[in-house]
């Protein structure tokens, strides 16, 4: 019937597409990232690097408007603990079946090799904001991050809250098996690899980069060298055993990170946003002290008398939240 009706509907490569539409948004940093991406993936294929990314289409008409293709086979992980109050795992078992089935040992495979290509994107572009409702799961189980708004020297409110080199929770290492599995090992290796592959042609990857910045008034280009930051991030002076190390660093802090669950703590008592609200019974005087000072940072940019009220009524059986009640009340 619409193509009937479209002026163009006779044309052999004629498709109906399905596309979101944006007002008052600028689409510029979308489409820096999708090209980032575009050329990371194949790069990666080149390589022979088995990691997944899927870029999303951006057509930008202004720069305050534009169209973002949907992912029509996924659902964020908001939703899936939203609707299901399920944890990932306990959700890929019910979806994919037992832990030794093929179609279940195929999630997971296809989950760990998105999740290395997702890390290594956050990490080179510095990519902030990532709540659960900005994190999908498609139905073959790859991880497909969406919303890069916020990238590089912007950040939410130009606070910088997120610190972590990219984000991996305790849930996500569950899906792989643990700490001591394969696919955990596995994770590790292919993020390796992929940084490797991406310094080797990262003269590419740079030209993008530089070509956006020049002359350009979009705040991921507004603090610092924002060129010089991404161009060391590739760690060119490291061998890649230096490399090989660093990278265990960099997944150990990230998995550890502070900031991540106080982020996404923030995130559900405003927003709404599932998260995991694992236990901290561990938590050291340090780590209160460092949620105290973002939490303090948390509100000045959210601003919400409800988030106070909320505090105030309850009492909050959960170390970090009450570290957050006493310092913001």
């Amino acid at each position: 019937r619409i193509r009937q009706a479209s002026p163009y509907g006779h044309l052999r490569n004629w498709r109906l597409v399905a596309a979101i539409v944006k007002c008052g948004d600028d689409l510029r940093h979308e489409l820096l990232a999708y090209q980032f991406m575009v050329r990371l993936k194949e790069i990666w294929f080149i390589e022979h690097v088995p990691v997944f990314v899927r870029p999303i289409n951006i057509l930008v008409l202004s720069n305050n408007s534009g169209l973002i293709e949907p992912i029509l086979n996924a659902v964020s992980l908001h939703q899936i603990k939203k609707n299901s109050k399920l944890s990932l795992r306990n959700y890929f078992l019910r979806e994919f079946g037992t832990e030794r089935s093929e179609e279940y040992l195929t999630a997971v495979k296809n989950f760990v090799q998105s999740c290395a290509a997702y890390s290594i994107i956050c990490y080179l572009l510095q990519v902030k904001d990532r709540h659960n409702g900005n994190i999908l799961l498609d139905d073959e189980g790859h991880l497909i991050h969406i919303d890069f708004g916020y990238m590089l020297s912007a950040t939410p409110k130009n606070l910088g809250f997120e610190s972590s080199p990219f984000k991996i929770t305790q849930e996500f290492v569950d899906i792989m098996g643990g700490l001591q599995s394969d696919m955990y090992g596995y994770y590790k290796i292919l993020i390796l690899r992929a940084l490797i592959a991406a310094r080797k042609h990262m003269d590419k990857l740079m030209s993008i980069v530089e070509i956006m910045q020049h002359g350009s008034q979009l705040n991921c280009f507004s603090k610092g060298n924002v060129t010089l930051g991404l161009r060391e991030r590739f760690h060119l002076n490291m061998t890649d055993e230096q490399l090989e190390f660093n990278v265990e660093k960099m997944v150990e802090s990230s998995l550890n990170s502070l900031t991540t669950r106080v982020y996404d703590t923030f995130q559900y008592y405003t927003n709404g946003i599932r998260c995991a609200l694992a236990s901290h019974d561990d938590s050291s005087e340090d780590d209160e002290d460092e949620i105290e000072r973002y939490a303090k940072a948390k509100l000045v940019i959210s601003n919400e008398e409800s988030v106070l009220q909320w505090w105030k009524k309850r009492s909050i059986n959960y170390p970090t939240l009450s570290v957050l009640a006493r310092s913001l009340l």
